[in-house]
């Protein structure tokens, strides 16, 4: 199971810092940041003007030095978002940054990667490149956020327009003027980030019965809508969390936006909901440590038990094997009466049409 990286790059004080602190309180769990390598190193690694003279092959090997540390960093970030179970990894910066910092550009980069610019392409599902303070505001350009800065303002222009030519060959390069501010550019960001974030696939499918297996502790879901039509308005509770969220998009592959309300803002529109679902969820995680939900519903619903998977990438819905402990499962992705809405508002389907005696 594969997933995507978003690279966030760009010249000197372009923003990354601000974009990526609104990532993580928009976001939260959902998204794994790799640190940006250059700075890690840079925080024990000899200074050009300080330990030693500036010169080229300090470039070379210290850019040597960080391609392989981003090669590392993104694969086991890539581990820990699986472990996670993380929508998204997003990159403090990708592989074609160190292009902008080598004598030889392209060249001097492949023969250190030993990768061609395709197969750095391929790494990233997004580049978002962030415009620097050094070309949008060169009179704000400075030290600040960033003690290990060393570039002039003309190297940080230059920074800047060597990444634009670097990425912009990326099939999925988006520039974020810097113009507007830091509000804007974080907007931007997040704006991107998003389309990959919520983006929901999954699979559902029918259960005769309860697995056969120890589930663990059950917890308690309740839904109301509030609008339900193509897209649906919901508010939910989980546990001791309340939510509001909006789905909309098709069967398999949806957008679904979540935020948490305070408990009293639930109440008020729960008890206004005229269309409810009730259900006790358990998670479960097969031997690919994919996360399946399995719900038994109740109340007016009672005797539907469904199970879900959710998938990162396309190959990964359709090709693969049920775990064995779904004994019975049907596949009713594709069946919009099983559709949580559908549910509260048309009640519980005929399920003999579904199971033989």
């Amino acid at each position: 199971m594969s997933i995507p990286v978003v690279v966030l790059t760009g010249g000197p004080q372009g923003g990354k810092t601000s974009a990526l602190d609104a990532i993580r309180q928009e976001f939260a769990d959902k998204v794994v940041i790799i640190p940006e390598a250059a700075t890690t190193l840079l925080a024990s690694y000899p200074l050009p003007g300080r330990d030693l003279e500036r010169n080229e092959q300090w470039l070379v090997d210290f850019q040597k030095l960080v391609i392989s540390t981003q090669i590392a960093l993104e694969k086991k970030w890539l581990e820990v978002a699986r472990a996670r179970h993380a929508r998204l990894v997003i990159a403090d910066r990708g592989l074609l940054d160190s292009i902008a910092y080598l004598p030889d550009g392209v060249k001097h980069f492949m023969s250190l990667s030993g990768l061609a610019l395709d197969q750095v392409y391929e790494r990233y599902a997004l580049v978002v490149h962030l415009e620097s303070v050094a070309t949008c505001a060169p009179e704000k350009f400075g030290k600040i956020g960033n003690a290990a800065r060393y570039e002039t303002l003309e190297e940080g222009q230059a920074l800047e327009l060597a990444l634009r030519e670097a990425w912009s060959g990326h099939p999925n390069w988006v520039f974020v003027p810097g113009a507007g501010g830091v509000a804007s550019v974080i907007s931007q960001v997040v704006d991107q980030i998003s389309e990959f974030v919520y983006r929901e696939k999954e699979r559902k499918f029918l259960l005769p019965k309860l697995p056969d297996i120890n589930l663990g502790q059950g917890i308690l879901i309740v839904q109301g809508y509030i609008v339900v039509s193509d897209s649906e308005l919901r508010v939910r509770k989980i546990g001791s969390e309340t939510t509001i969220g909006i789905k909309t998009g098709e069967l398999v592959d949806r957008q679904e936006w979540e935020k948490r309300i305070p408990k009293a803002f639930f109440d008020a529109l729960y008890v206004n909901c005229s269309a409810r679902v009730s259900k006790i969820r358990y998670v479960l995680h097969d031997q690919l440590r994919r996360k399946w939900e399995i719900d038994q519903y109740n109340r007016d619903l009672e005797g539907l038990i469904t199970a879900e998977c959710e998938y990162v990438d396309d190959d990964d819905v359709t090709s693969f094997e049920l775990p064995e402990w779904l004994v019975g499962a049907i596949d009713v992705t594709e069946d919009p009466v099983f559709k949580n809405k559908t549910l509260a508002t048309q009640g519980l389907p005929d399920l003999s049409k579904y199971f033989s005696s």
